[in-house]
């Protein structure tokens, strides 16, 4: 699979009708959405973790086997924002979301290839699923 960029509809589709009512209540006709701007960093801050397993990084988008994390992260990050009441409640999401970009970027969890090309791309990952453990290493090797 290709690697992905975040939309709005993403982060919307994850929301439930109350949150959306207000997040869309608390920006004035006049301000700046801010879903645009937590949308750029959110997919920055994904491409900052998988960046040590990918040896040729895209010019955009992250990793489709990380869209929930990312969808997590900026559903918090613009619940803090715009201060929809339920930033607390997607708290333990974003912690989660955080811990398993932090397994990514120390190589626990695999990303898929940036091409999303089958068989061997001259990487690490070939045609292996989305994001995985990596096999155990023999104690003797």
């Amino acid at each position: 699979m290709a690697w992905i960029n975040l939309t709005e509809g993403d982060v919307l589709d994850n929301l439930n009708a109350a949150e959306v009512e207000t997040y869309r209540e608390k920006i004035r006709d006049d301000q700046t959405d801010p879903l645009a701007t937590i949308l750029a960093d959110t997919e920055q801050d994904v491409r900052d973790y998988v960046r040590g397993q990918v040896t040729s990084m895209p010019a955009s988008g992250i990793p489709s086997g990380a869209k929930n994390q990312a969808i997590d992260i900026a559903i918090w990050r613009l619940c803090k924002r715009v201060q929809t009441g339920t930033e607390n409640q997607r708290k333990g999401a974003y912690d989660e979301a955080i811990k398993k970009l932090e397994k990514i970027a120390k190589g626990d969890l695999q990303v898929e290839d940036p091409s999303g090309a089958s068989g061997d791309t001259g990487s690490s990952w070939g045609s292996r699923p989305l994001i995985t453990k990596p096999p155990k290493k023999d104690a003797e090797q």
